[in-house]
């Protein structure tokens, strides 16, 4: 989905997105009932909990960075998931939220490739390209809408009849 931003081979190189620290590991991607039956076909052992309505990995073994990977990462391949990867993944670090009861899109500066880019670039995109498939998205999973976090910037803002006004 972010190809139109940024080449893969940058995503490929980071993969921030897919290791989670002590302060984010609460943070990993909400997981659908048909991408959870992909994963576990993949992984048997992969261990969910249920938040906020939606599945969630279970992530509790640090590497030797204090770092715990995704459980579909694999270090030579990249998501094992591939295209049928968590919206939540695919979207990265682009988030869906609710503020004020609206749904919002922002984005995280942890993505330093996307940081780095000028911040108008950076709003065209989530209002041209991101913001409906995002939007319907949330429409079609509530679950999956994080509360929103007042560190980040909202790009794109939904009116009530879903439709993206900045």
């Amino acid at each position: 989905m972010l190809r139109a931003l940024l080449r893969p081979e940058t995503c490929a190189e980071c993969r921030q997105c897919c290791a989670f620290d002590g302060y984010d590991v609460w943070d990993t991607p909400a997981i659908v009932p048909e991408v959870r039956e992909k994963i576990l076909a993949l992984r048997p052992e992969t261990v969910f909990l249920t938040v906020g309505g939606s599945a969630r990995f279970r992530l509790d073994r640090p590497d030797a960075d204090g770092l715990v990977p995704c459980p579909m990462l694999d270090a030579a391949a990249g998501c094992r998931l591939g295209a049928d990867k968590p919206f939540d993944c695919a979207l990265w670090p682009f988030r869906v939220m609710a503020l004020d009861g609206r749904i919002v899109l922002t984005v995280d500066s942890l993505c330093e490739a996307v940081a780095a880019l000028p911040f108008g670039e950076i709003v065209a995109f989530a209002r041209d390209t991101l913001a409906a498939p995002a939007f319907a998205y949330a429409a079609a999973h509530p679950e999956a809408v994080r509360p929103y976090d007042p560190q980040l910037p909202v790009l794109v803002w939904a009116d009530d009849a879903g439709k993206n006004i900045i």
